[in-house]
């Protein structure tokens, strides 16, 4: 039987967000007869689970003048241990992998995972390090199917050699978690409105607290959200100037949400972008049906329009504050949505197979490594 492959992966932190909760999961489920991990942080940042037979190279990253050290850092570990595989998460860590790769003496496989749509994310400077850097790239993993053309677009680079792989839900994680007694329970009988989200503007909960005065006028209703974020303050200025203290409640960030997710009417998104995001996966997964800007990339590949949720045009608060109405008024449909919502994306998101596509990938990109490597040696 075959070594394990040694695959690095690069995230920013292990702690706060989507991307990190993905590395969480993945490194969690990986088989190790298959592959043999390692983590390397660019912030010494933990909070989500990490497995004990993972070795963990914790950087320094904080400030963007923290850059030339920490590409130099990354260049020492991989000439060090050598991995078969570097796997970058998201855009950030794929550039100072980029540029770390350049001059590393060793030179593995670089899989690329990129979980945003470049052109909304990536600063000018950014984008000129990528499109340097990316030609050097063995594969990019994209996980929607939109962001095959928004990486391929804004990095040419990249074209033809981008898969998508959706991102690995563990769901008996989140019933356990969702099991906890909750801090913050709901009131009987007043409808629940849950949105889970970094406190940002591509979130545009303006729009969401827009459409929620709407509501407020036809039926009473709470809304929470949890999350953190530069925009907190501004958040909650406006919820006091819209007259809204008493129905709305900001819960920061909570590393259990589903406690709260759970007790939820409808999950609540008015993203103006996403990538993939997780929390509107893990929220059908717990049988709640959604309501979600069609924003690119990601909700209308994860709600069914009509069957698990509804769809709506980014930042009209009208259109959204209609169809959590229509859904409200509807338990009849809410209750088919919510056992839709549970199966499907359960099916469509299960961590086992998509871990297992993961596996298959790295183990393919080594193998073609190695065959390219000898087919080309002297002699």
């Amino acid at each position: 039987m075959p070594e394990p492959i040694h695959v690095l992966v690069v995230s920013t932190t292990l702690n706060h967000g989507g991307a990190q909760r993905f590395v969480s999961t993945l490194l969690r489920h990986l088989d190790r007869a298959v592959i043999r991990p390692s983590l390397c942080l660019l912030r010494d940042d933990i909070g989500y689970p990490l497995p004990d037979d993972v070795k963990v190279y914790p950087f320094s990253y904080h400030r963007p003048w923290h850059f030339p050290r920490t590409v130099q850092q990354l260049r020492t570990v991989i000439d060090t241990v050598r991995p078969d595989v570097v796997l970058s998460n998201v855009n950030a860590t794929s550039l100072v992998c980029g540029v770390a790769l350049q001059r590393c003496r060793h030179q593995p496989v670089w899989v690329a995972r990129i979980g945003s749509d470049p052109a909304k994310c990536d600063t000018l400077l950014r984008a000129a390090i990528a499109r340097r850097t990316y030609a050097r790239a063995n594969r990019f993993v994209v996980n929607s199917r939109g962001l095959i053309d928004g990486l391929g677009n804004q990095y040419p680079a990249s074209k033809d050699r981008i898969d998508v792989i959706l991102n690995p839900t563990d769901f008996g994680d989140i019933e356990r978690y969702a099991a906890v007694a909750p801090e913050h329970t709901k009131p009987d009988g007043i409808p629940l409105l849950v949105a889970v989200g970094r406190l940002a503007r591509e979130k545009r909960y303006d729009t969401l607290l827009d459409a929620f005065v709407r509501l407020r006028a036809r039926r009473n209703a709470r809304l929470w959200i949890c999350g953190d974020g530069p925009l907190r303050m501004s958040l909650q200025r406006r919820i006091d100037r819209q007259g809204l203290a008493r129905s709305v409640r900001l819960l920061g960030y909570r590393r259990n949400p589903y406690n709260v997710l759970r007790q939820a009417t409808l999950f609540v998104m008015s993203s103006e972008f996403e990538g993939l995001p997780n929390a509107l996966i893990e929220a059908q997964g717990l049988g709640i049906p959604a309501v979600s800007t069609r924003c690119p990339y990601g909700p209308d590949e994860i709600i069914e329009d009509g069957q698990t949720g509804l769809l709506v045009p980014v930042g009209n608060a009208e259109a959204l504050s209609d169809a959590i109405f229509r859904l409200l008024s509807d338990e009849e449909r809410r209750e088919h949505m919510a056992e839709s919502a549970r199966r499907l994306a359960r099916q469509r998101f299960a961590v086992k197979p998509l871990t297992q596509a993961w596996e298959r990938l790295l183990s393919e990109q080594y193998r073609l490594h190695n065959t390219t490597a000898v087919s080309t040696s002297p002699g």
